[in-house]
């Protein structure tokens, strides 16, 4: 059997004995209240929005994103904000890292080069999730990017080019969410000088 092959059965296998986390979703929509609100820097953060990620149809989490009042796509990284992921599936520290690097080095392997001491870091604040475990990602205008598990700070690491390409894996051009990925922008006030699609810097 082929290395690729191998790989996708150990996957399906690990996707089929894990326990996954009960439904909470109305047709597409993720049962989150519209104006949860995460603090940074003492502004409000509101749902922009919210779209679930899945791996060979397997709910694997869903993932929201918070900003702002009035911030558009292309200014999205100049104002403070959160990505906020709820795992339906368990998840080991390695997959994390094994998951950013393949798909950073797909993206820009020049890019990936520069960034791997600031990923080096971010790999350190890493831990397992369990079913229902909750990863906040917080950003700031200044470069800073804040990891919290389940509200609990597990660090920061502060590098604008960083912050962008890591945020990218889910907002980027070259997201995991493919064209879904643009449901999370669905309450952002729209540009209307610029194609929308995109935040600035992460495409």
């Amino acid at each position: 059997m082929k290395p690729k092959t191998l790989l996708c059965s150990a996957l399906l296998m690990l996707f089929l004995s894990t326990p996954v986390a009960a439904e909470k979703t109305v047709g597409n929509s993720v049962a989150l209240h519209p104006e949860l609100a995460h603090s940074l820097n003492g502004e409000r953060l509101y749902l922009s929005g919210h779209v679930r990620y899945r791996y060979w149809g397997f709910a694997v989490y869903d993932v929201a994103l918070y900003t702002a009042r009035g911030v558009t796509p292309h200014t999205l990284y100049d104002h403070p904000g959160a990505l906020v992921l709820h795992y339906k599936r368990a998840l080991a520290k390695e997959d994390f890292s094994r998951a950013a690097e393949a798909i950073l080095t797909s993206h820009d392997t020049e890019l990936f080069s520069r960034l791997q001491p600031t990923l080096a870091q971010w790999d350190r604040l890493l831990a397992p999730v369990q079913v229902g475990d909750q990863y906040a990602m917080f950003f700031a205008p200044d470069g800073t990017l804040a990891l919290t598990l389940n509200g609990t700070l597990k660090g920061t690491v502060r590098n604008e080019e960083f912050k962008r390409a890591y945020l990218g894996i889910w907002l980027g051009d070259y997201s995991v969410l493919g064209s879904e990925r643009l449901r999370l922008f669905a309450h952002l006030r729209q540009s209307t000088h610029n194609d929308p699609s995109f935040p600035q810097g992460a495409s």
